[in-house]
């Protein structure tokens, strides 16, 4: 994201979006699989419902939101402004998500998962 200022012809800012996609196309599955590993079996449905529509709100606010810094900032003569706070956003979130490192069922929960299972299998 903090390089499409810097795109200032059509092919740089394609493979940018190019690797966005490839990025989106990677993370979406493993989304999906968290939500799952947090869900109570009986309730898996619901799970994976909250977790799409959740991830719809946010692509819908994004927009509007996105939207509405690109005409301020066009307003205010800061074109390229909007796309360093995406960055910068971006950038922290990913700092906070290494920093976190807590992804799906928590270890205890997963390990009498995996038990249970092992004592099943005859």
């Amino acid at each position: 994201m903090i390089a499409i200022p810097f795109a200032d012809d059509i092919k740089p800012f394609m493979a940018i979006v190019a690797c966005y996609a490839v990025g989106m196309i990677l993370a979406r599955p493993n989304q999906q699989n968290i939500a799952v590993s947090m869900a109570d079996t009986r309730a898996l449905g619901m799970y994976l419902g909250v977790n799409s529509t959740a991830f719809a709100i946010g692509k819908g606010f994004g927009t509007i939101i996105s939207g509405t810094s690109f005409d301020v900032a066009k307003k205010h003569g800061l074109g390229n402004a909007p796309w360093y706070l995406y960055g910068v956003l971006v950038g922290t979130a990913m700092i906070g998500f290494m920093l976190y490192k807590k992804f799906g069922a928590p270890k205890a929960e997963y390990r009498k998962t995996i038990d249970m299972e092992e004592k099943n299998d005859y």
